[in-house]
C-alpha cells in the first residue's frame, strides 16, 4: 500500500516537473510578446478599432482580442470601458469572448503542450465563437440604458485580491513611464504574470494529478460524445479559470484519452464564462444579453466539439505518448532557465514584501526619528 502510494506520488512529481519544464520557454516567450502588445496597443487604439461598423466591428473585435494578454478577470473591466467609450454591444461581447479564450501566452503554451493542429483549432474556433456571440447579441438589440455605476470590479466577485476593487483605479494597462522595453517587461512580469500565475500553477498541479492518478480508461469511456461534452460544459461554465491555466489541464485530459472535441469545449467555455462575467454583463448590458452570451458560448462550443470529433482525424491531436513532445527541440538548459526566471518573477512580490518588513526603508526611519 505504501509502495503504491509512493509510486503514485513519484508519478505525480515527474508529471508536474515535465509539464513545468515543457511549458516554461513558451510561456516566457508568450509573456514577452504579451508585454509588447500591451504597451503598443493601448485602450484608445482599441476603442477606435471597435467603435465603428455594426457587423464589421464584431469581426474586428474578435480578431483583435486573440493576441491580447487579458485574462478572465481583467477583460471584464476592459470590455465595460470599451462599451462606455462607444463600442457597440456586439463588438463588446465579441471582444469579451475572444480575448480570454486566447492570448499570446496561452497560444504559446498550447503549442508547447498540445501541438500545432490543436493550437490552430483552438484559435480558429474561439474566434468564430466570439463572432457568433457578438452577432447574436447585436441582433437581439438594446434592452436598457447602460449603467454608469459599476462600483465593484469583476475580479473581486471572483475572490481575487483587493487591489482591483474599484472601477476607477485599476485599468489593467501598463504604466506610461520608461522605454517600451522597460514598460513591456514590467507589464508582462508584473500585471500579466501576477494575474495568471496562480491559476497556471493550479492548472499544472491538476494536470499532473490527472496524468498520475486518473485511469485513462475512465476518461476514454466518459470523456467524449454529447453527454461528456455537456458534463464538461456544466463544470467549465461557472468556473473562474484563465486560458493559460486551463491549457495544462486540457493537455492532460487529451493525453489521458478524452476526445479532442470534448477538450475543445473545456477550453472554449471555461475562460469565456463564469459567474463574475455573467454578473457584470447583466449590470452593464442587461440580463438578456448576459444570458445570450452564456447560451451562445455553450452552444457553439458543443457544436464545434461535435464537428471536430465527427470530421477531423483523431491522429491529428494525438499526444498520449508524451505531453509536450512537440517542444522537444528546446534544449534542457533553456527549459530550466525559463522555469527559474518564471519562478523568481512569481516569488518577487512576496520577497519584496518580506524585505520591507524585515528592513524598513531609511526614509521611514528618518520620519520616525523626526516624530
Amino acid at each position: 500500500m505504501i509502495d503504491r502510494l509512493l509510486d503514485a506520488l513519484g508519478d505525480f512529481a515527474a508529471a508536474f516537473a515535465q509539464l513545468t519544464l515543457e511549458s516554461a520557454p513558451f510561456l516566457l516567450l508568450g509573456l514577452i510578446m504579451a508585454g509588447i502588445i500591451g504597451v503598443l496597443l493601448p485602450k484608445k487604439t482599441l476603442t477606435s478599432i471597435l467603435g465603428t461598423g455594426r457587423w464589421t466591428s464584431i469581426i474586428r473585435a474578435a480578431v483583435v482580442g486573440v493576441p491580447l494578454p487579458l485574462c478572465s478577470c481583467s477583460v471584464l473591466p476592459a470590455a465595460v470601458s470599451l462599451h462606455r467609450s462607444g463600442a457597440r454591444r456586439g463588438a463588446t461581447t465579441g471582444f469579451l469572448v475572444s480575448t480570454p479564450e486566447n492570448g499570446v501566452d496561452s497560444i504559446a503554451l498550447s503549442y508547447a503542450l498540445m501541438g500545432l493542429p490543436f493550437t490552430a483549432l483552438r484559435v480558429v474556433t474561439a474566434t468564430l465563437t466570439a463572432i457568433a456571440t457578438g452577432f447574436l447579441v447585436e441582433l437581439a438589440g438594446s434592452e436598457r440604458k447602460q449603467s454608469n455605476s459599476l462600483t465593484v470590479k469583476p475580479c473581486c466577485a471572483s475572490n481575487q485580491n483587493d487591489s482591483c476593487c474599484t472601477s476607477e483605479d485599476h485599468t489593467h494597462e501598463p504604466a506610461k513611464n520608461g522605454s517600451v522595453i522597460e514598460r513591456s517587461i514590467r507589464y508582462a512580469f508584473g500585471e500579466v504574470l501576477t494575474e495568471i500565475g496562480g491559476w497556471l500553477a493550479i492548472g499544472l498541479l491538476v494536470a499532473a494529478a490527472i496524468l498520475a492518478f486518473v485511469p485513462s480508461d475512465f476518461i476514454e469511456t466518459y470523456g467524449q460524445g454529447p453527454l461528456g461534452m455537456l458534463v464538461v460544459l456544466a463544470i467549465a461554465v461557472p468556473m473562474y479559470i484563465c486560458a493559460a491555466g486551463s491549457t495544462p489541464m486540457a493537455a492532460a485530459l487529451l493525453a489521458s484519452g478524452m476526445s479532442p472535441g470534448t477538450v475543445l469545449v473545456f477550453l472554449l467555455a471555461g475562460p469565456a464564462t463564469n459567474i463574475a462575467s455573467f454578473g457584470v454583463l447583466k449590470q452593464e448590458l442587461g440580463a438578456r444579453s448576459a444570458a445570450l452570451v452564456m447560451l451562445s458560448v455553450g452552444a457553439t462550443s458543443i457544436a464545434a466539439g461535435l464537428i471536430v470529433d465527427a470530421l477531423l482525424p483523431t491522429s491529428w491531436f494525438a499526444i498520449a505518448d508524451d505531453v509536450g513532445a512537440h517542444a522537444d527541440f528546446i534544449p534542457d538548459f533553456v527549459r530550466v532557465f525559463s522555469a527559474a526566471v518564471l519562478g523568481i518573477a512569481l516569488m518577487a512580490p512576496a520577497i519584496r514584501r518580506m524585505t520591507k518588513r524585515m528592513f524598513p526603508s531609511r526614509d521611514h526611519g528618518r520620519a520616525l526619528e523626526g516624530a
